[in-house]
């Protein structure tokens, strides 16, 4: 039925309300069309659904302390209305399931000290993602490395096999370098690309019981693969070409066997809750550049990464972006032991392995410039003098070789990449931050916390990819649970 009269005007709803008065008389008593939100909430209730709704509110009001009467009589007097006073003999029932959630509470416990020491014995030790997993939450550290919970293997190939791939064939092609007598500054653009695609191939041919060759769109991804790692390469030489730094080592262990370099050692005082113990941690550097000048040794770390990534000191300082200073520090140890020489930290950088298929054709001189920003690495570097020369080297364009973009005006550092640059004061307050920071949370971790208190930030929570959420039952809404901020 149209709302418009004959003259097209739409008509008021009191003129509605009055014809349909003429019309139905006993629909519209007193004239006012009823509405069942208008009506009390016991007479809301047409079915199991709102019936459980309402119930559940009132529950919470109820557990809230919200209700007008006194707390401890109305709960009583509530529970005994819906038959909820006794113990559900079989834990089935959804009526008592409602109860227990609405009065639940969450009161933080930690491991009883014999319990933590039998399961740690003084002793933390693992990769260092273990520490940034432990910044984001302390008990999805102890689900994930005390009580070693997985989730269940999938034959799939997915985001993290992709960069798993993409590492196996840059140390491929490293070695490829090798065996012909070529290094990262002389191979041609024909080469890196026979090269690349023997990588991938070679690679696919053993990895995950050859998924890559289980589907016609597998054996796309191969060819996909193949195009990231080329284009990766091939801004590898135009970064290293534009320095003075030459990749030294790839792949190198530390703490993950006899044939590895020994492991990241840190002393963790005793607390109150649990006597002193050790921090033990193993990694893999995929890349390590090295330039050596006199008596010094200037160290750049590359990690490649699948994703985007990037370094922030405040990130460092609060445990939750360790890798590349721990691999930083291992290195610089490792180096000055076989050396004798002074080391020195230049550079931590990300390189994302990035997929070439997006828009740039190169067509003009603009285009084929930003192509080469977007493969520049990120992270941070030393911005004491003469360490930005070794890096970028005399007449390249800085803003194409490293994570720093210049005013075009003023022509200084932009603000984000001031915050990039650090000095060897600024790189040495971070250490220890970050190292005070390990001692604390290995503190907490030998003295049993298990505390469900995830990080928070203005962009995600650990809970965002925690794969955990049906074991801890962290839920925000309940009393006693919160999320950590810093």
């Amino acid at each position: 039925m149209s709302d418009a009269g004959s003259d097209g005007k739409a008509k008021s709803p009191s003129y509605i309300v009055r014809v349909l008065a003429e019309l139905f008389p006993d629909a519209v008593p007193d004239g006012k069309i009823p509405r069942p939100e208008d009506n009390a909430a016991a007479q809301q209730l047409t079915g199991m659904p709102e019936s459980m709704r309402y119930l559940a509110g009132e529950l919470r009001r109820l557990a809230d302390g919200s209700m007008d009467r006194d707390a401890a009589e109305e709960k009583q007097s509530f529970l005994t209305v819906y038959g909820l006073t006794a113990q559900d003999p079989d834990g089935r029932c959804t009526l008592w399931k409602l109860r227990d959630a609405a009065f639940r509470r969450d009161h933080p416990e930690s491991l009883q000290p014999a319990t933590a020491e039998a399961l740690y014995h003084h002793r933390v030790r693992g990769s260092v993602s273990r520490l940034e997993d432990t910044a984001q939450c302390y008990l999805q550290q102890f689900l994930k490395y005390g009580l070693s919970l997985r989730e269940r293997d999938i034959f799939k190939f997915d985001t993290a096999d992709t960069g798993t791939v993409l590492h196996n064939g840059m140390e491929t092609f490293a070695g490829r370098l090798r065996t012909e007598g070529s290094n990262w500054r002389t191979f041609t653009p024909e080469q890196a690309a026979v090269w690349s695609a023997d990588a991938i191939r070679a690679c696919a041919d053993v990895y995950g019981s050859r998924v890559l060759h289980s589907t016609a769109r597998r054996e796309y991804e191969i060819g996909r693969l193949t195009r990231i790692l080329l284009r990766t390469v091939l801004a590898a030489k135009e970064q290293i070409l534009g320095g003075s730094f030459d990749p030294a080592g790839y792949e190198l262990s530390f703490g993950m066997g006899p044939n590895s370099v020994e492991g990241f050692r840190l002393a963790v005082p005793a607390s109150e809750a649990a006597e002193a113990g050790t921090l033990t941690l193993r990694g893999r550097i995929d890349r390590f550049d090295l330039c050596r000048k006199e008596d010094r040794i200037y160290v750049k770390i590359v990690d490649y990464k699948s994703g985007d990534k990037d370094l922030d000191p405040d990130e460092i300082a609060a445990g939750r972006q360790l890798q590349l200073l721990v691999y930083m520090e291992e290195l610089l140890r490792e180096l000055h032991r076989e050396t004798g020489k002074e080391t020195v930290p230049a550079a931590m950088f990300y390189v994302r392995l990035q997929d070439p298929l997006a828009k740039e054709q190169a067509d003009s001189s603009d285009t084929e410039k930003e192509g080469r920003k977007k493969m520049r690495p990120t992270g941070m570097l030393s911005g004491e003098e003469g360490v930005l020369d070794l890096l970028a080297g005399e007449g390249a364009d800085v803003s194409e070789i490293l994570p720093i973009d210049i005013h075009k005006t003023k022509h200084t550092l932009t603000d984000v990449s001031r915050r990039r640059l650090f000095t060897e004061s600024g790189y040495a307050d971070l250490r220890d931050a970050a190292l005070q920071c390990m001692q604390e949370m290995a503190q907490r971790i030998l003295a049993g916390d298990v505390s469900a208190e995830p990080f928070r930030d203005d962009k995600k929570s650990a809970c965002t990819y925690c794969p955990y959420a049906d074991a801890c039952g962290f839920d925000p809404r309940t009393p006693g649970f919160r999320f950590r901020k810093e």
